[in-house]
């Protein structure tokens, strides 16, 4: 399910968002998300959720309930992976995989001006991981693009 709308995009923000700009950033992600969802055979969910944990649009079999945990588990999980890269090859980190034995998840900065969002996709099979990654970083430079826009 598909979270709000609105008809502009606008500036990014890690910090707690209005909800005339959560409503925005809901506009800009919901295609986009939906996109995904259904290009990759397989994929679970797409959630996007800023860098500081909090849930900011959702498509796919994910409740109500474990958005927000599956956007704090995101942020964290990211900046675990910034820091490793840092620390081992002082570098950036730009995406993360993770294999289970009951399929993957791809997790993406959403590379904006002012970074603030991360994305998660999860598809049930691991035999879609190569797509799955192609399609969320595409997602990601689309979903920037628009958000950066005024």
């Amino acid at each position: 399910m598909l979270n709000g709308a609105g008809p502009v995009c606008g500036p990014a923000s890690a910090s707690a968002l209005p909800d005339s700009e959560r409503d925005r950033v809901r506009a800009c992600a919901d295609g986009l998300l939906s996109r995904l969802l259904i290009t990759v055979p397989s994929c679970r969910f797409v959630s996007l959720s800023t860098l500081d944990g909090r849930s900011a649009a959702v498509a796919g079999a994910l409740t109500a309930a474990g958005a927000p945990r599956v956007a704090a588990m995101t942020s964290s999980f990211l900046a675990l992976s910034e820091t490793l890269a840092w620390e081992t090859t002082s570098g950036r980190s730009s995406y993360v995989t993770l294999a289970s034995s009951d399929g993957v998840i791809v997790i993406a900065r959403v590379p904006t001006r002012l970074p603030a969002y991360a994305l998660s996709a999860c598809a049930d099979d691991d035999r879609v991981l190569a797509l799955l990654l192609r399609r969320t970083l595409d997602t990601v430079a689309a979903l920037a693009q628009q958000l950066d826009r005024r």
